[in-house]
């Protein structure tokens, strides 16, 4: 069973990740529930129910999730490397 979690966007991990994005990207991503409304399963929710850590989820692709042979462009994956990258030193604290 998956625990559900809501994560406020003024929250300090949507911040830091909204603009890590929008820094590599060059532009905003989506934020906010997935519509049209559906169910799916992220370990974000057991680490929010157990250990109240807020989280979101984010990820490389979107066109191919949640069906048979879910895939993501190649494109998109260096792009998410430096979007984690640079959340993981901001939330960590590291200087670069």
């Amino acid at each position: 069973m998956m625990p559900a979690f809501r994560v406020d966007r003024e929250a300090r991990i949507v911040k830091v990740l909204n603009a890590a994005y929008r820094a590599v990207r060059g532009e905003d991503q989506p934020t906010g529930a997935i519509t049209p409304p559906g169910f799916y399963g992220t370990d974000a929710g057991h680490l929010y129910a157990e250990l109240g850590m807020e989280g979101v989820v984010c990820g490389p692709g979107g066109r191919y999730n949640t069906m048979p042979d879910e895939r993501v462009d190649i494109a998109d994956f260096p792009d998410m490397a430096r979007i984690y990258l640079i959340c993981t030193a901001e939330i960590c604290g590291l200087d670069g």
